[in-house]
């Protein structure tokens, strides 16, 4: 029975759509009893009108009517109320009106009443339609319903998968994450539900639907959940959609909640931290964005060392000094204004560990030495080397030196990165460049670095020169720095050569 398709969906905004006629007085009926017959008085109108109805998508639409009728026994030809035909009216657009053909039903009629079902055709597109019935009775009086919606919903079909994600993934205390369940096949028609562990750390709205809204709860400055989450809060949400057929399908994602996590720096380097709740961050347009980052030490004293920056989105500590290492806590508010009113976010308050600047021997000097004299540093003779109180020789910067080079340079410089380390120099015996034969006397260098003058045998044996240094260091040699040589009676001529090992070691 009937054969219309449904075509747009007609969207209604504002008050409620009233009728193209007015409607009609309910129907009503009674009965007197004269001997062997029963007369029934009967009045025109719907005893059970059309009601709104929902019917899936691809269903035919069917309204069930029951109006009033009378076979007019025992003087049919003078009581008689029969339906004849039934005719349905669709309102589209403001005022507008038109005829929605339909069969004429079968009407099935006791006294006093007829009942018959209207098929408005196939349900074929989602949405909602208002329609007016008409019934007209054989004698020409007709009987109008009033405005009827007929609700087109989708048809079932079950979810085989959810996928559900958060955006942002990662946001502040404060913040809000959009979370849609993603149900697969996409016009899965399941109804999903939601919760949140730990329950305490937000709400969800609506609890369900395939999207919902993670709002935090709102946190005082020594709450646990900031102080107590260096990597944020990690929440569970989980999405459970129930099928058409009863089954279930539950899955789960994540929020954190904090928005910073541990970081590690470098003494003796620079070091800057965006957090990645802030790429992107969505502020109301026009929004004055202000940012304020909070540097502790153990003992939850702010400080701000000379080459912090703690007004800008990124926490930037330039040049950090080598007796900076150790522990810290950082924590970014975000205060942005829109309307005339201050809003804030507050992230987590996690660890920043400065570890000591790392250790290297980036520079060592090669050592010449020559004698000094009134008319300027010379090689000494065989003769200087024999005088009875030894030859005291000093540092000559920028001489080459003969033989083998290794890794030292000629400016006398002396460079090591990082800090807490201990500075050892060995001196191995002098021997000659050319035959190999070894100086018969042990020489002592004599050598001033930062302020210090030590004394190593050329023996090999190591002596520590510096120790537990806190900081970098960069020196030069000087003629300070001199190579004491012991009466050598009979020195071969020639060149001679010791090599210094210089060695790096963090200390305890």
């Amino acid at each position: 029975m009937g054969g219309g398709l449904f075509g747009i969906t007609v969207p209604v905004a504002g008050a409620e759509i009233g009728p193209e006629f007015p409607a009609s007085p309910p129907g009503s009926a009674g009965k007197s009893t004269y001997g062997l017959f029963t007369i029934w008085w009967v009045n025109y109108g719907f005893m059970s009108p059309p009601a709104d109805t929902s019917t899936a998508q691809g269903q035919h639409v069917l309204i069930p009517i029951t109006t009033t009728a009378y076979s007019g026994f025992p003087m049919p030809w003078f009581f008689s109320k029969h339906v004849r035909s039934v005719s349905v009216r669709e309102y589209v657009g403001p005022g507008l009106w038109a005829p929605l053909p339909v069969q004429t039903p079968t009407i099935t009629e006791v006294d006093p009443t007829a009942s018959f079902t209207v098929d408005l055709g196939v349900a074929n597109r989602v949405g909602t339609r208002y329609v007016q019935f008409s019934v007209t009775y054989t004698d020409g009086h007709v009987i109008r319903s009033g405005v009827v919606a007929l609700t087109t919903v989708p048809k079932p079909v079950n979810a085989t998968d959810l996928a559900p994600t958060a955006t942002p993934p990662t946001i502040f205390w404060g913040q809000s994450a959009a979370i849609a369940a993603h149900l697969m096949p996409d016009n899965s028609t399941g109804s999903v539900t939601w919760s949140l562990q730990p329950a305490a750390a937000g709400t969800l709205n609506p609890a369900d639907g395939t999207t919902t809204q993670l709002t935090p709860k709102d946190v005082q400055p020594n709450d646990p959940y900031l102080q107590y989450n260096p990597a944020g809060l990690q929440t569970t949400l989980q999405a459970q959609v129930t099928n058409p057929d009863g089954s279930r399908l539950t899955r789960q994602t994540q929020v954190i909640i904090g928005g910073l996590t541990p970081q590690t720096a470098a003494a003796g380097s620079t070091f800057s931290y965006r957090p990645a709740a802030l790429n992107p961050a969505a502020f109301p347009a026009g929004a004055t964005v202000r940012y304020q980052w909070t540097l502790q030490k153990p003992s939850r004293q702010s400080v701000s060392p000379p080459g912090t920056t703690l007004n800008q989105p990124d926490f930037r500590w330039t040049n950090i000094p080598g007796n900076a290492a150790g522990e810290y806590f950082l924590q970014l508010t975000v205060i942005f204004t829109t309307g005339g009113h201050d809003f804030q976010w507050v992230s987590n308050v996690t660890t920043l560990w400065v570890n000591p600047a790392a250790i290297r021997l980036r520079a060592v000097p090669n050592l010449t030495f020559m004698l000094a004299g009134g008319g300027g540093n010379r090689v000494p003779t065989g003769d200087d080397l024999n005088a009875a109180a030894g030859t005291m020789l000093v540092y000559q910067a920028g001489q080459t030196r003969t033989g083998a080079a290794f890794d030292g340079n000629d400016q006398g410089r002396l460079l090591v990165d990082g800090s807490q380390w201990s500075l050892a120099v060995a001196v191995s015996p002098f021997t000659n460049t050319a035959t190999n034969a070894p100086l018969n006397v042990t020489p002592i260098l004599e050598l001033t670095l930062n302020g210090t003058r030590q004394t190593i045998p050329a023996d090999g044996g190591s002596i520590t020169v510096l120790k537990n240094q806190r900081d970098a260091l960069a020196a030069a040699m000087d003629d300070q720095t001199t190579l004491l040589i012991p009466q050598t009676p009979l020195v071969p001529p020639g060149t001679y050569q010791a090599d210094v090992t210089w060695t790096v070691t963090t200390a305890p």
